[in-house]
C-alpha cells in the first residue's frame, strides 16, 4: 500500500512528510531537546510547534516525487543518472518512457519533447514531472 493512500488529501501528506523531515533534521543537529518548551497546564502543544515554511513544504513535495519515481521508475532513474555522467543514452529500448525524452533535473525525472521549444512557457510547463498515470498529485486539495 502506497503512503499517499493513507492520507485524505495531498496537503495533509505534504505537511506530515515536512514535519517528519523537520524532526529528523533536528535529531541530526542534536537540537531537538534544546528548544523544547513544556506547555503550562491547559495549553495545547500544537500551539507551540512553529508552522511549516514554504521551503519545508517544497522539500517535502520533492521528497514525495523522488520517492514515487524511485519506486516506479527505478531502472530508468539509474540509467538517467549514468547518462548524466557519460552523456550517453542508457535507457533500455524496452522502457515505456524512452519516447518521452526523459532527463534528470535536481534528481527528479522530467520529460522533454517538442513542447520544450515553446518560448512562452515556464520550465515546469515545458518539462513536466514524470509520474505513473494512476498517481495524481492534486495540489488543490
Amino acid at each position: 500500500m502506497l503512503i499517499e493512500n493513507r492520507f485524505s488529501n495531498h496537503h495533509q501528506l505534504v505537511n506530515t512528510i515536512a514535519y517528519c523531515q523537520r524532526f529528523v533534521h533536528k535529531l541530526r543537529c542534536r537540537n531537538l531537546f534544546s528548544s523544547v518548551v513544556v506547555p503550562p497546564t491547559g495549553k495545547k502543544i500544537e500551539n507551540l510547534v512553529p508552522k511549516l515554511t514554504a521551503e519545508e513544504k517544497e522539500n517535502s513535495e520533492k521528497f514525495i516525487i523522488k520517492s514515487l519515481q524511485q519506486f516506479f521508475f527505478n531502472t530508468e532513474k539509474q540509467a538517467l543518472e549514468k547518462q548524466v555522467e557519460n552523456e550517453t543514452l542508457f535507457l533500455p529500448k524496452t522502457s515505456h518512457i524512452r519516447s518521452l525524452s526523459p532527463f534528470l533535473h535536481e534528481g527528479i525525472i522530467r520529460v522533454g519533447g517538442r513542447i520544450s521549444e515553446a518560448t512562452q512557457l515556464t520550465f515546469e510547463q515545458k518539462h513536466p514531472i514524470l509520474l505513473p498515470h494512476f498517481i495524481s498529485l492534486n495540489t488543490n486539495t
